[in-house]
């Protein structure tokens, strides 16, 4: 972890997040806002009440001034699906310092920032040797800032 990113960026990068340009579509619950309607705690909109509708999501305050019925709509809490490309081919070794192990702070800066907001991060290498396949599967679907430490080690051994 210490050869990849230091300790200093990693408390900056944690004041840090990953806007997206559309809302999530995922299926998988998270800490990102989504265009779908559902339980969560945060407030969406109001909408008429429907005869089947549930009863506890009605907002009985408004229904004392207004006399009808409305539904308080909460906005679903998704997460965001962050997939990395890492250029892992020949050309990446110029220079003094490799353009792939400046490739792989910035992955891992991007990567640690995902996962500290809870959003699934999956890094893709290409092209992949023979002896990278089983270590790119553990890059794939990492989640959550207690992952991160395996997230930096596998990184790491990249080559």
């Amino acid at each position: 972890m210490a050869a990849l990113i230091s300790p200093h960026l990693l408390k900056r990068l944690e004041q840090l997040q990953l806007l997206a340009r559309r809302r999530s579509k995922s299926t998988a619950k998270g800490e990102r806002r989504s265009g779908a309607r559902g339980q969560s705690v945060e407030f969406a909109d109001y909408r008429n009440y429907v005869p089947g509708d549930d009863l506890r999501r009605i907002d009985w305050n408004i229904y004392g001034r207004l006399d009808r019925l409305f539904l308080k709509l909460y906005e679903e809490e998704r997460e965001l699906p962050v997939t990395i490309f890492l250029d892992a081919s020949e050309s990446m070794s110029f220079g003094q310092v490799s353009k792939f192990d400046f490739a792989r702070q910035v992955t891992a800066a991007v990567g640690y920032v995902a996962l500290c907001g809870f959003d699934r991060v999956t890094v893709e290498p290409f092209p992949l040797g023979d002896d990278q396949v089983s270590l790119a599967g553990e890059l794939r679907q990492v989640r959550g800032r207690k992952s991160s430490i395996r997230f930096f080690e596998n990184l790491a051994k990249l080559k």
